[in-house]
């Protein structure tokens, strides 16, 4: 009866599912300088791969909400860029400089063996995004609660912006108080297939939601697009 009791330990043992090992920190290069122009932006990497994702940010210019999920992307395999605006305080006269800054990022991320971009960017940014999808070849496009269109810059996204091919996924909150629902929806509405459309209930507005109710919905969508691609 011990020996049997022996064997029986030793075959359960033995089927017991091994422990998945935790993934790898990705690396941090916090001293990226892009070049845009004559400006010189401020950027960071983080992690490796063949794919880059831009994450770009919203009128506030602040990169620190993508900071804190660039690593979960980057622990996909791919190499992830927050950057900062040549302009904190955008005008008319300024507010196309994101999409100027944005097109050197992407192309300073294909100089360093990039062979698939894919934008993201929230509000300002999801706007720049889609106005760099075409110049930059983008892969792939997440748009976050952004406007069709910011009527005192003058600034707006085209139909012809958004009849680029490659996959987009629109996200936003349902009660939005900086861009309500319908603005987001608009786009949507009129790009190209292929397009995905994501909402949650939530007041926050575009990477905001990355700290809030919805935050782990949201970076599972995310990072799940980003692999699709």
């Amino acid at each position: 009866m011990r020996l049997l009791a022996l064997v029986i330990a030793i075959a359960l043992a033995g089927c017991s599912p091994t422990p998945a090992p935790a993934p790898a920190p990705s690396t941090v290069d916090a001293g990226q300088t892009i070049l845009a122009g004559q400006t010189a932006l401020r950027a960071k990497r983080f992690g490796t791969g063949t794919t880059a994702v831009i994450l770009s940010n919203m009128g506030d210019n602040d990169p620190q909400s993508w900071e804190k999920f660039a690593p979960v992307l980057a622990g996909q395999g791919v190499t992830v860029y927050t950057y900062k605006f040549r302009h904190d305080n955008f005008r008319r006269e300024t507010v196309a400089d994101t999409i100027i800054d944005l097109i050197a990022v992407a192309g300073h991320a294909r100089k360093q063996g990039a062979t698939k971009v894919v934008l993201i960017g929230a509000s300002l940014g999801g706007m720049a995004s889609i106005k760099a999808a075409a110049p930059v070849g983008a892969n792939a496009i997440v748009v976050i609660a952004s406007p069709w269109d910011i009527p005192p810059f003058e600034y707006a996204v085209t139909t012809q912006e958004l009849a680029v091919s490659c996959p987009k996924l629109f996200v936003t909150g349902e009660s939005d108080p900086t861009v309500p629902l319908a603005s987001t929806r608009r786009l949507f509405d009129a790009a190209a297939e292929p397009k995905q459309w994501q909402s949650y209930p939530d007041t926050a507005h575009g990477v905001q939601m990355l700290a809030g109710a919805n935050g782990d919905a949201l970076r599972k969508r995310l990072s799940d697009f980003v692999g699709s691609v």
